[in-house]
């Protein structure tokens, strides 16, 4: 199965989806250079990000910021639909401008290391209420239908960001499945990427575990072995490196690639382009 690898693009600064279908699709792990956020309708998923799995519930909402490897399970062909929303940085630095700091919710679900938001009683009932003029935004082609999906969209931000701020310890919810050595071995990772010395063995040591069992149990929990997922998270890296502005060979070094011909071939790989090019197309998805 193929594995982490980076989809979809935005050409605006946000996308807005309402997407449903019945087909048992495989997803296979992947992240992107946006922030995802989607809402749960129906269907019988369980949504996996780095390691963690969450079985859902219609009304769920899934928060994932930029770079972080994710993919849904389908489990039956039951109806899947959900409303789905692509937001760039550039989004939310025009939001800011407004007042609101509205990235928060990202910025709080990546340092709890937590990706699930349960809303309950009268924060539901808003964001059913939302979620229908949401899919009517989606749907709109009529004169300024673009305005309308931003000022829903803004509308979600907001709701999210004081569910936040008003029940801080009752936002994210955990997850269904969670392995705690895993969660080690991903902080172990995520905390040594520029190490050029970092490697399946010295995360095994981190872990005091065996490195065939690592491996194994990785794969299991993550969909990608630990290799193909240090790749992934250093190619992110030098990606966002490139587009500070560093040369080529800076966002090599300095994103933990031992060689450059290496790095080289790898970003081609993925990216189907050279590194010096910064506006890479790619096929876009539109509703894992």
């Amino acid at each position: 199965m193929p594995q982490g690898k980076k989809t979809g693009y935005l050409q605006q600064d946000f996308r807005l989806f309402h997407n449903r279908d019945r087909q048992m699709r495989t997803f296979s792990p992947h992240y992107h250079d946006f922030h995802k956020l989607m809402i749960l309708r129906s269907g019988n998923v369980t949504y996996c990000i780095e390691g963690r799995h969450y079985e859902l519930l219609p009304g769920d909402v899934i928060l994932v910021p930029k770079g972080l490897i994710h993919y849904p399970v389908i489990h039956d062909d039951s109806l899947y639909e959900r409303i789905i929303v692509y937001l760039s940085d550039d989004f939310f630095t025009k939001a800011d401008e407004m007042g609101g700091s509205l990235k928060e919710c990202f910025t709080k679900s990546r340092e709890n290391t937590s990706f699930l938001v349960r809303p309950g009683g009268e924060a539901a009932a808003s964001l059913s209420s939302l979620s229908r003029l949401l899919i009517l935004a989606a749907a709109d082609t009529g004169r300024g239908a673009d305005v309308i999906r931003r000022c829903r969209t803004l509308e979600l931000l907001v709701l999210l960001n004081r569910l936040l701020d008003d029940q801080p310890s009752q936002v994210f919810s955990e997850p269904s499945q969670a392995n705690p050595v895993i969660a080690r071995v991903l902080s172990y990772l995520n905390a040594n990427l520029t190490d050029e010395d970092l490697s399946i063995d010295t995360a095994a040591a981190a872990v005091s575990l065996d490195r065939s069992y690592l491996m194994h149990l990785f794969k299991s929990a993550t969909g990608n072995t630990i290799g193909k997922y240090v790749t992934e998270k250093r190619l992110f890296m030098a990606r966002a490196l490139l587009e500070q502005g560093l040369s080529v060979t800076e966002a090599c070094y300095r994103s933990g690639f031992k060689n450059y011909a290496a790095f080289y071939y790898a970003y081609r790989k993925k990216y189907a382009s050279s590194p010096q090019s910064r506006h890479d197309a790619q096929p876009q998805v539109e509703g894992e």
